[in-house]
């Protein structure tokens, strides 16, 4: 089961788009999910979003990037405005 879910959140963070709501990232849960916003950040910039399935310790470390919280809120409207 773990094998598939690796798999599939693979591809799922490098698809390109964001499949998770508006205000996701900012739910409760969703601050410490990682993203496909959050993990093509981290290959745009390579300085940040380190983190693989959790946010956790780029939160506590301070990795996160500073426009992550912009830039979901910027893909999700942009998906939503086409």
């Amino acid at each position: 089961m773990f094998f598939l879910f690796q798999i599939l959140y693979n591809v799922y963070g490098h698809l390109g788009f964001e499949i998770y709501p508006k205000g996701f990232h900012k739910h409760w849960l969703g601050k410490w999910i990682n993203t496909s916003v959050a993990h093509n950040l981290h290959h745009k910039k390579f300085d940040g979003n380190y983190g693989l399935y959790l946010l956790f310790w780029d939160r506590i470390m301070g990795t996160l990037r500073k426009d992550y919280d912009e830039t979901f809120e910027s893909v999700i409207q942009n998906s939503i405005d086409k």
